[in-house]
């Protein structure tokens, strides 16, 4: 697997896949690994990205955002990545703006968080899946805003014994 920064990636039942990402100037698709292979399978098919973040739904990493290739350009679009047999990428639900460098968290199986990012420093949008379809929508704007180098996950607090969300500090 080839050295890169800025990808998003994602584990989905055995395997790995990795997406986007930037190494000096070459942009990167996609690639899977098993974890009990060495072999490195390439996704065709999909945007070359870097400064994108993304969420595993299902069998599927969904990825968003980011600046696209040749040309650095903040993107909306999104995309569904599946590393099983027949690899495919599907378009997904458009970001309500172009955006990059800023990252996403799933907080249950339907809904994820995207946090920060170019233009969009203080914004937090939800996107959630229905059997109706998949929408964002505005969330609460941040105290503090994030614009790139942020990081964002969910842990388990065990004095309170529930999850929280946390947001690390990043360029401002």
């Amino acid at each position: 697997m080839d050295e890169r920064k800025w990808a998003v990636g994602g584990a989905i039942g055995s395997n790995i896949i990795i997406c986007g990402g930037l190494r000096i100037a070459n942009f990167f698709g996609c690639s899977t690994v098993g974890l009990d292979s060495i072999d490195v399978t390439q996704i065709h098919g999909i945007h070359n990205r870097t400064s994108a973040a993304g969420a595993v739904f299902g069998n599927s990493l969904f990825i968003t955002g980011g600046l696209l290739e040749p040309s650095y350009s903040k993107t909306k679009s999104t995309e569904y990545v599946y590393p099983d047999g027949n690899v495919e990428s599907m378009a997904g639900v458009d970001l309500p703006r172009d955006i990059s460098f800023h990252c996403m968290v799933k907080i249950n199986s339907s809904t994820a968080v995207l946090i920060g990012g170019s233009l969009m420093l203080y914004r937090t949008y939800f996107y959630t899946e229905t059997s109706q379809g998949a929408n964002w929508t505005q969330g609460p704007d941040m105290n503090y805003f994030r614009g790139r180098g942020h990081v964002c996950g969910v842990i388990k607090d065990s004095t309170i014994e529930d999850y929280q969300m946390v947001v690390t500090v990043g360029e401002s």
